[in-house]
């Protein structure tokens, strides 16, 4: 796992796919992560997730756990329960440099290129729908992402998200009852209505901006290959046809 070295500047490059759940966020995710200079990475859940709050530093030590557990996510299974000891070590070796009032933002951005550089890709493509609203912190401190909005008939999302929470049986992942229930009472018809209206209302806050995309899962789906150019070109890497 040997470190290929590039510019600093290459690695500037993020992008953030957001939107409501079931919208094809993942979809996306998975044929961007096709291109070779694309590192994919999972629905990390960072900002509503893992820290608590974006604005409030972090003492060495949270910033250790926090490390960890972001490694956690993205390298076993999806959904299962976080063990913060296990990659305790690796991160306390990567901060070992580090202040002990560290920004959350910074510590994001230095995980997300350590492993897109470690396995050799220029750009981290990260995908947590409800980042959408987080969109103004990352604007603010990633200068060179791009966020890509994704949207669906909301009919679409709400039959999609309908048997969501039988998802150990469905598909055999070992998802403790906690998040199955989470999962059952989070993704409520009413609740996924009121989600989406609240993901339209944010994101037309962001309509002027260029580093903001929303694409519509329906035309995606028609004609992916448009969009995939498009994006391409927005980062200014090559269009690759494997990513169909």
């Amino acid at each position: 796992n040997k470190i290929v070295e590039f510019e600093m500047s290459v690695f500037e490059k993020q992008i953030f796919i957001v939107g409501n759940g079931r919208s094809g966020t993942t979809l996306l995710s998975r044929s961007l992560g096709k291109h070779s200079k694309i590192y994919r990475f999972k629905e990390l859940h960072y900002y509503e997730g893992v820290i608590s709050d974006p604005s409030k530093k972090l003492t060495k030590e949270e910033a250790v756990i926090t490390l960890s557990r972001l490694f956690w996510k993205q390298r076993e299974a999806f959904l299962s329960k976080i063990d913060d000891d296990r990659y305790t070590k690796e991160a306390e070796s990567l901060l070992k440099p580090w202040g002990n009032h560290i920004c959350p933002h910074e510590l994001f951005h230095f995980y997300l290129k350590y492993l897109a550089q470690k396995n050799g890709c220029p750009v981290a493509c990260e995908q947590t729908p409800r980042n959408l609203f987080f969109a103004d912190e990352i604007l603010n401190n990633f200068p060179n992402a791009l966020i890509i909005n994704m949207v669906r008939d909301p009919r679409a999302i709400a039959f999609s998200q309908k048997n969501k929470w039988k998802i150990n049986k469905l598909n055999g992942f070992d998802v403790p009852l906690l998040n199955s229930l989470r999962l059952f009472f989070n993704y409520h018809s009413i609740t996924v209505a009121k989600l989406w209206s609240a993901n339209i209302r944010k994101a037309k806050l962001f309509e002027a901006d260029q580093r903001f995309l929303t694409i519509k899962f329906e035309e995606f789906l028609h004609n992916p290959e448009y969009f995939l150019k498009k994006i391409c070109k927005r980062l200014s890497v090559e269009y690759e046809e494997k990513m169909l």
